[in-house]
């Protein structure tokens, strides 16, 4: 089969175009150590929420990596806060239920890693052949209606 100057062009863009999305499939690559880093922000958001005003302050995620790992980080807080009153005592009960429903969601992520990182390049390739198929489509209609301008004039 051979291809004409438009279908080669069409050849070009398309595997031009499959560099931005190896890119994109790059960036959002789900792997273990995002799922832990997601993991972490979300139990620091939860210590924040319940002993932030406690403790004097909020700390972020990047002052946690200066040398502590995020559970050393949140041991070190919680033993900053004063002795429980019965107050407290409902609010570490909070707060022990959120860390529970956040690490079973971390291992529920874990156990889904393969198959999410399997969707995530299906995704891709799939919105990678719809646009390469649109511009083809695109080509053959500007073509038809070219044909159809050169019959006219003849």
């Amino acid at each position: 089969m051979k291809l004409n100057g438009w279908q080669r062009l069409w050849v070009l863009v398309s595997l031009l175009l499959f560099v931005p999305t190896v890119l994109s499939l790059r960036v959002s690559f789900p792997t273990e150590e995002t799922i832990y880093h997601n993991w972490a922000s979300a139990g620091l958001i939860e210590f924040q929420h319940w002993y932030g005003d406690e403790t004097g302050g909020y700390a972020t995620y990047a002052e946690i990596q200066k040398g502590k790992s995020d559970v050393d980080f949140i041991n070190e807080r919680m033993k900053s806060i004063p002795s429980p009153s019965d107050k407290d005592t409902e609010v570490r009960l909070k707060f022990k239920e959120a860390v529970v429903r956040i690490n079973s969601e971390y291992e529920e992520q874990l156990h889904k890693l393969p198959e999410t990182q399997r969707n995530t390049v299906i995704v891709h390739v799939l919105w990678w052949l719809a646009i390469c198929v649109t511009l083809y489509v695109f080509g053959w209609l500007i073509a038809w209606v070219r044909r159809g301008f050169h019959k006219q004039a003849t």
